[in-house]
C-alpha cells in the first residue's frame, strides 16, 4: 500500500505540470483569438518604436554631453566609459 502512495505522491508534479501547461496554452490561444485584442505584431512594432526613441534620446544626451565638455575643456566622470 505504502508504494501505491509513495508512486502516486511521485506522479503529481508531473501531472500538476503537463495540466498546467495545457491551460496556459489553452488561454494564450484565447487571447490571440479574441477580436478586441491587440494583434502581437501591433504590440512588437509599438515596443520597437519605443525602443528607437529611448536610443534617440541617449545620443542626443551624449551628444550634448560633450560638447559641454568641449567647451569647459574638461572630461566629466559620467560616461561609461
Amino acid at each position: 500500500m505504502s508504494e501505491l502512495l509513495i508512486a502516486i505522491i511521485a506522479a503529481i508534479p508531473g501531472c500538476l505540470a503537463a495540466l498546467l501547461a495545457y491551460l496556459s496554452r489553452r488561454s494564450l490561444r484565447r487571447s490571440i483569438g479574441n477580436p478586441s485584442s491587440i494583434p502581437l505584431t501591433t504590440v512588437v512594432k509599438n515596443l520597437d518604436t519605443k525602443v528607437e526613441k529611448l536610443v534617440e534620446g541617449q545620443t542626443e544626451i551624449r551628444e550634448r554631453l560633450a560638447r559641454i565638455e568641449g567647451e569647459l575643456g574638461i572630461r566629466l566622470l559620467i560616461h561609461g566609459d
